[in-house]
């Protein structure tokens, strides 16, 4: 486990560590528009995204809210879908990260609507209409 500082850089650690689902780092293969989101959203409180279907919506929120889960203690936040399958999609995602990135997210675990931090105590709910 990295075990992440509470004032972690957020868009260093997505930088040196996040993996593709193809083994390839992220970091050689983004694209700089996908760098200068990532960029954003580590410096701003609130971000809006939005971006055509299959350009990584998903997997990016999954994995910003997973270092959020990490290095926040004791915090509470909801990820909202439609439906329950579209709110499933961060679920499955969630676990397809923490998969590709074992040491990272070690202390992550993922039930039916909740994504939860054993080591910060902070989780994720899932919620739909």
């Amino acid at each position: 486990m990295l075990g992440l500082p509470n004032n972690v850089d957020w868009f260093e650690i997505t930088r040196q560590y996040r993996q593709l689902d193809t083994d390839k780092p992220y970091s050689i293969h983004a694209e700089p528009w996908q760098l200068e989101i990532d960029k954003g959203i580590s410096e701003y409180n609130c971000a809006y995204l939005q971006l055509p279907r299959g350009h990584d919506k998903t997997e990016r929120y999954a994995w910003w809210s997973l270092l959020w889960l990490e290095s926040t203690k004791a915090s509470r936040g909801y990820c909202c879908g439609v439906d329950r399958d579209n709110a499933r999609l961060f679920r499955d995602a969630s676990k397809k990260l923490v998969a590709l990135h074992p040491d990272l997210f070690a202390d992550i675990e993922i039930e039916k609507n909740t994504v939860f931090s054993k080591r910060t105590g902070s989780w994720i709910e899932t919620i739909s209409s």
